[in-house]
């Protein structure tokens, strides 16, 4: 990757540096000169690690145990046993104390991992995505960002087709493409490791498991900063190595290409995948189409040339949307939480049809909440 940015000439010199040394989950992230350049307020000092601390780990372990659904726990451990396993975590550990003497005698600030069920992107079934609040955890007071990652989103998709349409001209195909566990694909500074124990349940043996991160994790602050540098690098080296028109929305990689050398671009990407060791799934990299799933919505390229590109909404999301709202009707009864999980669904799809109208349609959902 080092040879290949030296040929392309990205302008985040040290991106590789960083990526061998371990990012910084605490105090100012490394800095990105290529993405949008915000300031955020001065990170906690780290000497202010030690407040509350006894009182802060008594909360997050007995925080933890099991929850209603058996299932959702089983789903959430097996995640955590991946981690483990590709050595994203150190561990398990099952006493607080051999992982303090682990670190040298050093009592870190516990983080609690817990997990929330979803199901997007077309998926047949639930699953489980593990969340490690280090909001809770105070990590993420002590973090500070000089830039941001500002993902690809339907706008911006919209804009690149039609670049493409324009300079193409002709039948046009795209895809997309997706990191596996993105953020524990990245290093995290491994002096920085005994700041962040996680604390998660373990429903086979009905106790607390512990484990020390050395990869970044989902829920830290500079996470999506840190991730995101390496996504948007991909996106430069494919458009100067092989012309190929793509965004990123942080873990997800979305190109179009004119039909005759889509499946040579589709190669190329995968490709170079394999030689930089990204993990990309098949599973989520599917050949590309004329009509295919991008950021929950349908990119629908069938009719282009001799028609218009559409945006379409998905079939499932449409179909639980209704569902919702005959759930709502039937029962004639609206709470705030599932007046702001309605707006937020019917937001994305009116922005793609009455813009700011529809907004406007849907505020009386924004006061319910």
């Amino acid at each position: 990757m080092l040879e290949f940015n030296y040929v392309i000439g990205y302008a985040d010199h040290d991106l590789f540096c960083d990526l061998a040394f371990g990012l910084p989950m605490l105090g100012w992230a490394r800095h990105s000169p290529v993405l949008t350049q915000r300031i955020s307020p001065d990170p906690v000092p780290l000497d202010r690690h030690d407040d509350n601390l006894q009182e802060h780990n008594e909360k997050i372990i007995q925080s933890l145990g099991p929850s209603k659904s058996p299932q959702q726990d089983a789903m959430a451990w097996d995640k955590c046993l991946i981690d483990f396993s590709s050595g994203g975590l150190v561990g398990p550990f099952y006493s607080f104390i051999a992982v303090c003497n682990l670190l040298g005698g050093f009592l870190p600030r516990l983080i609690r991992r817990f997990s929330i069920l979803e199901q997007h992107g077309g998926a047949e079934s639930a699953s489980a995505r593990v969340i490690d609040d280090c909001l809770m955890g105070g990590q993420n007071a002590f973090t500070a960002t000089s830039a941001c990652h500002r993902p690809c989103d339907l706008d911006m998709w919209c804009l690149l087709l039609r670049i493409a349409a324009e300079f193409f001209g002709d039948s046009l195909i795209g895809s997309t493409s997706d990191f596996k566990a993105a953020y524990r694909q990245i290093t995290a500074a491994p002096e920085q490791a005994r700041s962040f124990v996680v604390a998660m349940w373990d429903p086979v043996k009905g106790c607390v498991a512990y484990g020390i991160a050395v990869s970044q994790l989902f829920g830290s602050g500079s996470a999506p900063l840190n991730f995101s540098r390496f996504p948007a690098w991909c996106v430069y080296a494919l458009g100067m190595a092989f012309g190929l028109l793509a965004d990123h929305c942080v873990d997800d990689i979305l190109f179009v290409e004119q039909m005759r050398t889509g499946m040579s671009a589709f190669s190329s990407w995968r490709r170079f995948a394999v030689c930089c060791g990204w993990d990309i799934p098949d599973k989520k990299s599917p050949p590309p189409s004329q009509r295919f799933r991008t950021l929950g919505a349908i990119t629908n390229l069938t009719g282009f040339p001799s028609g218009p590109i559409l945006l379409e909404p998905a079939e499932d999301r449409v179909a639980k949307i209704l569902e919702e709202l005959q759930d709502i009707l039937r029962n004639r009864r609206l709470t705030p939480a599932a007046a702001g999980k309605v707006f937020g669904k019917m937001m994305f799809a009116s922005s793609q049809y009455f813009m700011k109208y529809g907004r406007c349609m849907l505020r009386a959902f924004s006061r319910r909440q």
